[in-house]
C-alpha cells in the first residue's frame, strides 16, 4: 500500500482522484496549494506524488522544481487538463510522468502506480 500526496486545485478532482486509488489499496493526503508541499512532504510519508500543473499561488512547474531539487527519490506525476500542451516539458523539469487529467481517472492513476514500482 502507497500513501500518494495529491496537489491540485480542484476539489472535486482531489476527493475523486482520491476515491480512486483507495479503491485499489492506497492512501492520500491532499493539499489545494503547492507551496505546502515541501512543508508537508518532510514528514517523510510519502511514496509519490500527483501534481496540478495548472494551480493559483505556486505553478505546478515551480512546486515540481523545489520537490525535484529536496526529494529527488519521490516520483512526481504531473498532471493537467487545460495545461496539457506543456505537460511534455515537465519531464526535464524532474517529472516521472505527465497525464492528462481526464473523468476516469485511468492515465493518472496508471503513471502513479508505474511509478511505485
Amino acid at each position: 500500500m502507497a500513501h500518494i500526496l495529491i496537489i491540485d486545485d480542484d476539489e472535486n478532482y482531489r476527493l475523486l482522484l482520491g476515491s480512486s486509488l483507495t479503491c485499489i489499496g492506497h492512501s492520500y493526503d491532499e493539499l489545494d496549494i503547492g507551496c505546502f508541499a515541501l512543508e508537508k512532504l518532510s514528514s517523510g510519508q510519502y511514496d509519490a506524488v500527483a501534481l496540478d500543473l495548472i494551480m493559483p499561488e505556486a505553478e505546478g512547474a515551480e512546486t515540481l522544481q523545489q520537490i525535484h531539487r529536496d526529494y529527488p527519490d519521490i516520483p512526481v506525476v504531473v498532471m493537467s487538463g487545460v495545461g496539457k500542451d506543456y505537460l511534455p516539458m515537465m519531464s526535464h523539469l524532474g517529472a516521472y510522468a505527465v497525464a492528462e487529467k481526464t473523468a476516469d481517472f485511468s492515465a493518472v492513476v496508471s503513471s502513479l502506480l508505474a511509478s511505485l514500482d
